[in-house]
């Protein structure tokens, strides 16, 4: 039996319902602060055309706008072209403030997460997906974040590599690094766990990710691990790792 003060504390938070309304009802005539680049574009269209449409975009009842989703369902207008068609939507009814102010809530990357691309890596090879055909991720991320894609015998497709130069991947790794201090930064401001626990941390960089795995498979360790504690260290130390 459900627990039906659990079913009364979700539902207190439920203030949108999916419904199906026609592509004409939405006005796209409305404020968006995110821009996509053409490339990402076509992965975005080509998302839509491997996998469906998946996941329903917010539309503002009282306005027509639509609050989150402008690319993707610009995306989908692309593929469906200009014939009118059915769609399902999650609807809310806000005021334009309020909608400005959940729009830009939906795309806050600061509310967001980071991928563990050792993780994808692990998965990938795990599961012979290939990153760039699957997944869907740029050639140029790719080079730097799985830098052994395109060898068969990884378990990977044969897509061509594409060459990046040793400054590029550096720019991209310090976007990188200055994203993570960012966030850390704001978790320390916010609470987001307890400084003091944080004594006594040492903070080991490899050059690249590869680096890193080469290092936790060569000791045994996953190489999706994100952090060692002493006592793997000390058994490292003695040979018992």
């Amino acid at each position: 039996m459900k627990d039906s003060r659990t079913t009364q504390s979700a539902s207190r938070l439920q203030k949108a319902q999916t419904v199906k309304i026609m592509r004409s009802e939405i006005d796209l005539d409305d404020f968006n602060p995110r821009t996509i680049s053409d490339s990402n574009r076509k992965r975005l269209k080509k998302s839509i055309e491997k996998f469906g449409w998946i996941g329903a975009p917010v539309f503002n009842r009282r306005t027509g706008h639509i609050v989150g989703g402008h690319q993707r369902l610009s995306a989908l207008d692309s593929l469906m072209g200009k014939a009118d068609y059915e769609l399902d939507v999650i609807e809310v009814d806000l005021s334009e403030r309020e909608e400005l102010k959940l729009n830009v809530a939906l795309n806050n990357t600061d509310m967001q997460g980071e991928y563990d691309f050792g993780a994808i890596n692990s998965l990938c090879k795990e599961f012979d997906i290939d990153p760039v055909n699957d997944l869907l991720f740029s050639e140029e991320l790719a080079s730097v974040e799985f830098p052994d894609f395109d060898c068969s015998d990884a378990g990977f497709g044969s897509v061509p590599k594409k060459e990046v130069s040793e400054e590029e991947k550096e720019e991209y790794r310090a976007a990188r690094r200055d994203r993570a201090e960012k966030h850390r930064k704001h978790d320390e401001e916010f609470g987001n766990y307890n400084i003091d626990e944080l004594k006594g941390v040492l903070t080991v960089v490899f050059k690249s990710e590869s680096d890193k795995r080469m290092f936790m498979s060569s000791h045994g360790l996953p190489e999706e691990k994100r952090a060692v504690s002493f006592d793997d260290l000390k058994q490292m130390m003695n040979g018992e790792l």
